[in-house]
């Protein structure tokens, strides 16, 4: 395995990897009886907001796309997943990294 570009990458991805089970959480329990510990819920809600601005960028939905197949469900590569869109692969991979440096940013990893 060779070494991250980035030393916040492991951990931000790592992060927004979590969040489609958080939400799971999130949308079963009731809004006044949250039992997920601290770091899950800033995780979850940094995770949240990089989601809601991604959704508000220039092809939003399509951004997301490669977010969902290359991380959370994790049945595409990122060259998979650019075919699925369809979109180019150099466009997948800013995509998928531009998601991943906002979710960092939201989580503290970076600054902005």
């Amino acid at each position: 395995m060779s070494k991250p570009k980035f030393d916040w990458w492991m951990e931000g991805r790592a992060a927004v990897r979590r969040y489609p089970s958080l939400r799971a959480w999130y949308e079963t329990l009731p809004h006044y009886t949250y039992i997920l510990s601290c770091e899950d819920q800033r995780i979850y809600w940094a995770i949240q907001k990089a989601v809601e601005e991604t959704a508000q960028r220039a092809n939003g939905t399509h951004r997301l796309k490669v977010v969902d197949l290359v991380l959370w469900k994790g049945t595409h590569t990122i060259a998979q997943a650019a075919e699925a869109i369809p979109c180019s692969l150099p466009t997948a991979q800013r995509w998928h990294h531009d998601f991943l440096r906002l979710s960092a940013q939201h989580l503290g990893l970076l600054r902005p």
